[in-house]
Parts: structure tokens; C-alpha cells; sequence
């Protein structure tokens, strides 16, 4: 929501010092910057297929070791089955019970090549030109409050922000019908950082990725604008 980096790797070592297992959760960072997992120092990694380009109901979960149980046992998942019981294979398999989603993997694939070949280092970079193109846009328009750190290179391309005055769904609404600019509003599945940001409302959030181009950012910035002053007058 914020677009703030953490630091991973000394969250890992405070973690790992108490006795206790990191899981990152890696859905708005893998498809926008590089990212070395074993740097990372975490127990898991997750991420969304959907958020790297790909088709939806297909994701990622990185086990260090294999430690978890398996939810769901199955087809595939299962070595030997007996009348008292039964042994799970090794390795990923004993996590993937039943016909997987064969043609989401292709497609997660396909996404995944796409992205490497494109560079993430290509991608994130491209992506912090846009992200300070917009910050430097909206620092200058009344009544519009951002929120999450100030430099691009501190952050991602995630930017939250609001109208004073006005509910953050309207202003995403107003954004759709005059300028067809795609955005979410509310509260982005972390109610508990609105309330201590004092947002019962949530934010207005505009999320970029390798296609969005500075073209795209003006013409979000001269909608915020024009919606900022109707308001204001």
C-alpha cells in the first residue's frame, strides 16, 4: 500500500535469532525488482501469478526446507496408499495433490520469460522514473496528500494518496469516467495500517508496471489535477 522496501535480511536475522520462521510475502516486489531469495535470508517466499503478467489462480511458494505439512493430499502428492495409511512423495510434488493447473503454469511460464527477458533491473528502473515523474506531479497539487517515502529509488511503484474531501472510491470512479485511468481505492487488504493512519476511508492507489509510460502518468496527473480543483472551487 505504501510501496515502502523493507529490509528483508534483518527482519530474517532478528527472526531467525528468536527462534522464528520468516515468510515474505513477495506478490508486489517479485514482478518489479530483482529479487535473490537466498540474499533474502527468509524461510518462505510467495508471490501471484497474476501480478507478473500471468493468468490469475497461479502462484509461487519458496520453502528453504520443506517443513510444512501439506494441506490437501492426493493424486500425485501420495507414494503409497494403504489400508492404514499413506506416504507422501519427496520433494514439491507432496504439495501439489491432484491435476494441476496446467495451462496457468504454461502461462505463469510464459510471464516469467517475458519479465526475464526484459531485464528486472531494465524494469525496475523504468518503473522509478514513472513512480518520481507522479510523486513530483502530485507534491504539487492542493489538497492532495501522498503517502509512503519520498524518493523513487526508496520505493516501487505503488502510490497512495487522497483528495481531501473527498471519498478515496469517488475520486476513483472520477478517474475512470474522465480519463480512463484504471486505479484501486479503499483499503488495499490492510485495514489495520488505515486505522493507524487515521484513513477510515482508505487511499486512492495508482500501481504501475513495465508497460505504464509517462504519457500514461500525465494524463493521471491532469486528471487528479482538474478532479483536486472541481473540488476545491
Amino acid at each position: 500500500m505504501l510501496g515502502n522496501i523493507v529490509p528483508v535480511r534483518e527482519f530474517a536475522r532478528i527472526c531467525h535469532d528468536h527462534g522464528a520462521l520468516l515468510l515474505v510475502d513477495g506478490s508486489q516486489s517479485v514482478p518489479h525488482i530483482p529479487v535473490d531469495v537466498e540474499g533474502l535470508g527468509c524461510d518462505f517466499l510467495c508471490f501471484s501469478g497474476h501480478k507478473m503478467l500471468g493468468p490469475t489462480g497461479t502462484g509461487v511458494l519458496f520453502m528453504k526446507e520443506s517443513c510444512l505439512e501439506p494441506l490437501l493430499v492426493g493424486g500425485g502428492s501420495v507414494e503409497r496408499v494403504t489400508a492404514a495409511g499413506y506416504t507422501l512423495t519427496g520433494g514439491y510434488e507432496r504439495y501439489e495433490a491432484g491435476t494441476p493447473n496446467i495451462s496457468g503454469a504454461i502461462g505463469f511460464g510464459r510471464a516469467l520469460d517475458y519479465l526475464e527477458a526484459l531485464g528486472m533491473e531494465d524494469v525496475q528502473y523504468h518503473e522509478q522514473q514513472i513512480t518520481r515523474h507522479i510523486l513530483g506531479g502530485l507534491a504539487g497539487i492542493e489538497n492532495v496528500q501522498v503517502f509512503g517515502p519520498g524518493p523513487a529509488e526508496d520505493r516501487i511503484g505503488v502510490i497512495s494518496f487522497i483528495i481531501r474531501g473527498l471519498n478515496p472510491h469517488d475520486v476513483a470512479v472520477m478517474l475512470d469516467g474522465e480519463a480512463d485511468v484504471m486505479v484501486r481505492s479503499g483499503h488495499h487488504c490492510c485495514m489495520p495500517l488505515m486505522e493507524h493512519l487515521k484513513l477510515p476511508d482508505g487511499t486512492v492507489r495508482a500501481s504501475l508496471h513495465c508497460y505504464n509510460t509517462i504519457e500514461d502518468a500525465d494524463r493521471f496527473l491532469d486528471a487528479v489535477t482538474k478532479i483536486a480543483g472541481d473540488w476545491k472551487t
